[in-house]
């Protein structure tokens, strides 16, 4: 990977996303906090999302977005999208908000495929399984990372000393950080982009410079040629 400097470029936001997505780590635990859910309760959301998911990965994913927008525009604006349905489940008061949530949360599910298609289309064939090895990698340490830290954010967050001093719980402290998370992550993105657009232009910029001194090369070579 060291060889491909706009794979690593990627690998950050790429790693911040999914350290952002293992907020969901405290998703039952938050629900049963704040609006008192039942496991049946959590049970009939995860299977509305289910279903809602498998929709968007089959109409929005394949069919809607690669008509309207770029990849790129897919991973940056998701990205964004996810951060403010995290905004939404962090404050949401209601249980019944968590489904509107869920709605932009499906549109979001656009930004990590375009994200690994855009990493893919970097390294040629011999690098394929390094790549596979390394997002993996990056998976399984923000995972790591991730988990830990929101539920810790949350437990302390609810905590008797975090209410004595602030006189109320802040359950939804994980999701809001999430939030933030994501919208670097978006900015990142953004950022890599247009660095990538520029580096393209300007090496196009210098392929076009360099064809009069490349034609003049060729034209010496042929006429010291004929003079030989």
């Amino acid at each position: 990977m060291g060889k491909l400097p706009g794979l690593r470029a990627l690998l950050g936001p790429y790693f911040l996303a999914t350290v952002a997505m293992t907020a969901y780590s405290v998703f039952y635990m938050y629900c049963d906090f704040r609006y008192h859910w039942t496991p049946l309760d959590v049970g009939m959301f995860m299977t509305l999302g289910g279903l809602g998911a498998g929709i968007h990965q089959g109409l929005t994913v394949r069919v809607v977005i690669p008509a309207l927008v770029s990849e790129e525009q897919a991973a940056s604006g998701g990205y964004l999208l996810h951060a403010f349905s995290m905004v939404m489940f962090g404050t949401a008061s209601q249980g019944y908000m968590i489904y509107v949530a869920t709605i932009l949360l499906g549109v979001h599910q656009v930004a990590d495929p375009a994200m690994v298609a855009l990493m893919t289309a970097i390294p040629g064939p011999d690098h394929k399984g390094a790549l596979q090895g390394a997002l993996l990698s990056v998976r399984t340490l923000a995972h790591a990372v991730g988990a830990p830290v929101f539920g810790a954010i949350f437990a302390w967050c609810i905590s008797t000393d975090f209410i004595k001093r602030h006189g109320r719980p802040l359950p939804g402290a994980p999701f809001l950080l999430a939030s933030a998370i994501l919208f670097i992550t978006s900015t990142l993105c953004q950022r890599v982009f247009y660095n990538q657009r520029a580096k393209k232009r300007n090496d196009e910029k210098l392929r076009e410079e360099a064809k009069p001194l490349l034609k003049d090369e060729m034209q010496y070579a042929a006429g010291k040629a004929e003079l030989a």
